[in-house]
């Protein structure tokens, strides 16, 4: 047992004691709302902020003496390397001479408010990539290439605007030649607080042979052109999608295996909020091809209409998938599933105005193992002419 002995020694505990109680009860801060969609409640962080309504640590950390913030990370600034950011300069071999500065001395590579305008493709290798929010913008004119690369290890990318808005459509095959931000052979990326603004038939985020990364608190405006998608997953493993806004475009989320028997696995994507334009052909609030154990949940999607072939979540061959808590408005179909293996669920989701049908089920292994409950539908399966294909849902194979 702990005695305290002496009158001095308890004089002096009381008094630290009376110096730390007002670090533990302080608070983070909460930054400043942005543009929202939607009525969806888009907060981004400032620098040095907290986010998302953290509370952040209840005292600083232990090197640092009590009320005296930690030192900033040591930081290359574009500008030092002859970065103008007036948006006529090219600024190509400015950045990526800084880049490589970050990269050797292991510090953060910092962009001032500015527009950066570069005629090819930026890459950022195992740095920290940072700016002033909206007001740091990197502006691509390269029509055939991706505009920026995030590789290697533990590589980030935050409070910047990335945009190939100027830039002519593309196609599909664009997506993952032109992306406007392409991760491409990483570990452990971050992209955080971060504006895409797509040029049409263009990827905001196209992420590829990947394993472990958090895309989170992230605005996608895309030209509201045939193949826009927000973000599109290549074979990648382990990634988080954490309250983004996409807005604009003709798939919100896409994953998609690079090769058979070699799909996405362990994804999940949560509390985004996701406004589509939909097109004769086909559109997607979220659509998932042949993945491994996927979570989507407590999303809100707003299709542009009820016509055919705008399925607000549509996921095929799947294996072991959660679908919960998601708030779907519009679309042919509100949630369009084919199962392969399971267990699989699908519980506690909203769906209004789906034109054909709520949620249909197609099961390709009757052994998959399905739950479907405590969903609330309203206003499904109308669309006219009404038919044997109109119902809230439908369920086949089990």
């Amino acid at each position: 047992m702990f005695r305290v002995t002496s009158v001095a020694f308890a004089c002096a505990l009381a008094a630290a004691l009376c110096t730390l109680a007002p670090a533990l009860g302080r608070s983070g801060f909460i930054g400043t709302p942005s543009k929202s969609f939607f009525g969806h409640p888009k907060t981004f962080a400032r620098p040095g902020k907290f986010f998302f309504g953290h509370k952040g640590f209840p005292f600083p950390p232990p090197s640092s003496a009590p009320g005296t913030p930690p030192p900033p990370p040591a930081m290359t600034n574009v500008r030092t390397f002859g970065a103008k950011g007036d948006g006529i300069t090219d600024d190509t071999a400015a950045i990526q001479s800084a880049a490589q500065d970050a990269f050797t001395n292991n510090r953060t590579l910092y962009f001032p408010t500015g527009t950066y305008v570069h005629t090819d493709t930026v890459t950022f290798t195992s740095i920290a990539v940072t700016g002033d929010g909206s007001a740091s913008v990197l502006k691509a004119t390269d029509q055939l290439n991706s505009a920026v690369v995030l590789t290697g290890l533990t590589p980030s990318l935050q409070n910047m605007t990335i945009s190939t808005a100027a830039l002519t459509p593309g196609n599909f095959a664009s997506l993952a030649t032109a992306a406007t931000l392409l991760v491409q052979n990483c570990a452990q990326f971050k992209v955080s607080n971060c504006t895409f603004l797509e040029g049409g038939g263009r990827a905001g985020i196209y992420v590829t042979s990947t394993i472990g990364g958090n895309i989170s608190a992230c605005a996608f405006d895309g030209a509201g052109l045939p193949h826009d998608t927000g973000v599109f997953l290549f074979g990648a493993g382990y990634i988080n999608l954490i309250q983004n806004l996409f807005q604009n475009e003709d798939i919100g989320i896409a994953l998609h295996p690079v090769a058979p028997g070699k799909p996405c696995v362990r994804i999940f994507i949560a509390s985004n909020t996701i406004g589509n334009v939909s097109y004769p052909v086909r559109s997607f609030g979220i659509y998932d091809e042949k993945s491994d154990f996927i979570s989507v949940q407590g999303n809100v999607i707003q299709m542009a209409n009820s016509d055919d072939n705008t399925e607000a979540i549509q996921a095929l061959n799947e294996t072991n998938m959660s679908i919960l808590s998601n708030n779907i408005w519009g679309g042919s179909i509100g949630i369009a599933t084919q199962l392969n293996v399971g267990p699989s669920v699908i519980s506690q989701n909203t769906i209004s105005n789906s034109g054909l049908l709520g949620v249909q089920v197609v099961t390709i292994n009757t052994n998959a193992g399905l739950t479907i409950s405590n969903n609330t539908f309203g206003e499904c399966g109308l669309k006219p002419p009404i038919g044997a294909v109109d119902s809230v849902f439908s369920v086949f194979g089990l």
